[in-house]
């Protein structure tokens, strides 16, 4: 007998369990109760040639300072290894020194993920290698270019996981920087939508509290 468990079950295992072929149990809550932070989707322009250009792209900038000034760890996700050592040191002249960046083939990614657990780096890019398995209290996340191939629902839905684990801080910001809305970022924004929706019922049916919020298109910030 095989068990599966996954947080994003690929399209193959969705069919076989939504045409009955697979018995299973779909878990629209975390262990908290709480639902999970929907993405906020924000346009910054043509962040590849502001790269390019070594142009530290203002509202990330803003982002990652307000982080800094709350004392909330900071996750920046991006596309790819180009991208990260391209931004990592903008992120280091225009918001902190303290900023770093970690991928696959940095040899210090171990030490620079735990500094980032204890508080020693504030922000910290990365590339999709810590979209799961990794849970830092207290987090937001922004994804830079969202908009980028690599990152499809499945990733988005992981990445976004990263915020609100702990129950002592189940809420967080979670953002999506874009040059444009992708089909797969508004799969991200449906799936999470449709698991809170979920949870919500499931705790109306056992007498607990509605912790469902609206459903509101707000969340979406074109500015």
């Amino acid at each position: 007998m095989h068990v599966y468990l996954s947080a994003t079950p690929d399209g193959r295992l969705k069919r076989r369990f939504l045409n009955g072929e697979l018995k299973g149990y779909r878990l629209p809550l975390r262990y908290h109760g709480k639902p999970l932070p929907e993405p906020r989707f924000v346009w910054i322009g043509d962040w590849k040639k502001q790269l390019d250009k070594r142009r530290m792209p203002e509202k990330l900038a803003r982002w990652a300072a307000e982080r800094i000034a709350r004392g909330r760890p900071g996750f920046i996700f991006v596309p790819e290894i180009a991208a990260l050592e391209s931004l990592v040191p903008l992120l280091k002249k225009t918001v902190s020194a303290a900023i770093e960046g970690v991928h696959a083939e940095d040899p210090q990614r171990h030490e620079k993920v735990e500094a980032f657990r204890n508080g020693e780096i504030p922000v910290l890019a990365t590339t999709t290698i810590l979209e799961r398995g990794v849970t830092v209290p207290f987090s937001d996340v922004a994804v830079y270019g969202a908009d980028a191939p690599i990152f499809d629902e499945r990733a988005l839905v992981q990445i976004g996981g990263r915020v609100g684990r702990d129950a002592r801080d189940p809420g967080g910001d979670l953002v999506f920087f874009h040059h444009g809305i992708t089909l797969e970022m508004m799969r991200a924004l449906r799936h999470i939508r449709m698991m809170n929706r979920e949870g919500a019922k499931w705790l109306r049916n056992r007498g607990g509290r509605n912790e469902e919020r609206g459903d509101s298109d707000g969340d979406i910030d074109h500015a």
